[in-house]
């Protein structure tokens, strides 16, 4: 049984600082709305969607006097991407932004504006500098700086481990995000991460007793920042871009390759990343360093990941094929080398949004998973939703690097491998501020000689030894309440019954 309960500001009003370098020039000070009839309103919220083209974002508009929930248009413009929605009672606008390919966020909150409001007329940003330009400096090019961020607290307690002693524990995870652009082509993207469990002792090898533990909880240092993404971006020509650095990776639905964002530190890759993309295409070329042998010490072996992902959306159906091929070349194990192939799609059918994965593997192992779920797209004027979903993997599948919490359930038990099983979603949003969840499903395991495996791969479970097919069920409750613009409050319960 697991019990969380988690408070999440999933953005800050960002800053956003335009700063014209000239050398003479009256420096203005403008704070807070400037343009006419400006007000912050509502709040919004990114649904899908990893390229522009094929972003969807929702509007929450029933405090400003428009309907509940509505589809907001999305704008994929040379200056960036904007979210808008124009209205009898006016027009909402807020911009959005990419903080790492393939990753959107929505920049400050959402504004309101008269009907008649151009969303191409110059918005307000919280804070902008400016100087006066002289007829040389002109061509002088803008520099930005955005600032954001992330807080998140939660509260938890399982039985997950053997089903019987009780894990309970509080955690913190605190993000902030720099984003710095000296050129239209340059990007620069810094995010400082503090993420932690309140209290728990770390392991340091240089302390007099060898291997032993220290308190991090009212002592005079803080080894636990890190930094979750550390990147540079470069343009190449008008579709290209190079990533170099430590960045996110999130392919699909999160099956093979996620961000893993429910784990308190989350994932990242430190490697370099190639991307090109038009209205309707992308595809990911990446190389990424997991572990180096030899950057102290001669080492017998390094472990990398590289892969490819292709992506085509057709705007006018909805329809999303991505083909994908990954290789791990893992020198520090038995593992040695295994390839994946596969291809993940999206599509409408009779209102109805159907997504598949079907993945394959060979070289030092053998296995394939299929994953597929279909969902109502709208019931009840879009305040009910109800999906189903099934999954299946072989006994010798390597499950990559996945994101396991929102599909595997939340009690966190099973990982992807020598698994079956199926699952069923209701979710509810009737009143404002509120979401429900409810989601049960129920495992099996592929081949009875082979043992089950956690979500963490290990074969430690309690019911490993036995030979039984049927490993169990689940249940998972979840509440998600909205407290103001931009921070919300969720809690839930998970039980996983056998």
């Amino acid at each position: 049984m697991t019990l969380f309960l988690e408070f999440r500001n999933l953005r800050s009003d960002q800053i956003n600082m335009r700063i014209f370098f000239l050398s003479i020039g009256l420096i203005t000070l403008l704070h807070g709305a400037f343009v006419s009839g400006e007000e912050f309103c509502g709040d919004a919220k990114v649904v899908s969607g990893t390229t522009c083209s094929n972003l969807v974002v929702f509007f929450q508009l029933k405090e400003c006097g428009g309907p509940e929930t509505e589809r907001a248009k999305v704008l994929c413009e040379k200056e960036g991407p904007k979210a808008v929605l124009r209205k009898e009672n006016g027009t909402f606008f807020i911009p959005l932004r990419e903080i790492s390919p393939g990753v959107w966020t929505l920049v400050g909150s959402l504004r309101k504006y008269p009907k008649d409001w151009n969303p191409g007329t110059k918005s307000a940003s919280p804070i902008i500098v400016l100087k006066t330009p002289t007829e040389k400096d002109m061509v002088s090019e803008a520099s930005i700086l955005e600032v954001g961020g992330q807080f998140r607290f939660r509260i938890e307690e399982n039985q997950k481990r053997d089903f019987q002693s009780v894990t309970g524990f509080s955690s913190l995870r605190m993000r902030t995000t720099f984003q710095f652009r000296p050129h239209p082509n340059v990007d620069f993207l810094v995010m400082p991460q503090a993420s932690h469990v309140l209290g728990e002792p770390q392991l340091s090898p240089s302390t007099s007793a060898a291997n032993g533990f220290e308190g991090l909880s009212g002592v005079s240092r803080d080894p636990r920042l890190s930094f979750h993404q550390a990147f540079g971006q470069l343009k190449v020509g008008k579709s290209g871009k190079v990533v170099l650095g430590r960045q996110i990776f999130s392919y699909g639905e999160e099956v093979l390759v996620g961000a893993s964002d429910w784990e308190n530190p989350g994932r990242s890759f430190d490697g370099i990343r190639f991307r090109f993309e038009n209205e309707a295409l992308w595809w990911d070329l990446f190389t990424t360093k997991l572990w180096d042998s030899n950057s102290q010490n001669s080492g017998k072996g390094d472990k990398d990941f590289h892969g490819a992902y292709f992506s085509w959306n057709h705007p006018e159906s909805g329809l999303r094929l991505e083909p994908y091929v990954f290789f791990l070349r893992d020198h520090l194990s038995s593992l040695r080398e295994s390839y994946t192939a596969g291809f993940f799609s999206s599509f409408l059918l009779a209102g109805l949004e159907v997504k598949t994965e079907a993945s394959g593997q060979w070289g030092a192992r053998v296995g394939q998973q299929v994953w597929g779920e279909l969902g109502s797209s709208e019931v009840f004027g879009n305040k009910l939703r109800i999906s189903a979903d099934g999954f299946w993997a072989s006994e010798d599948f390597n499950p990559l690097f996945p994101s396991l919490h929102h599909l595997l359930g939340w009690a966190d038990v099973l990982g992807r491998r020598n698994l079956a099983g199926l699952g069923l979603t209701i979710g509810w949003s009737g009143l404002e501020g509120l979401e429900l969840q409810m989601r049960g499903l129920h495992f099996l395991r592929v081949n009875t000689e082979a043992p089950p495996y956690a979500s963490d791969g290990s074969t430690s479970l309690s019911f490993s030894s036995n030979r039984a097919q049927d490993l169990g069920s689940e249940l998972d409750l979840r509440a998600e309440i909205s407290l103001f613009s931009s921070t919300r409050l969720q809690s839930g319960a998970a039980i996983f019954l056998r």
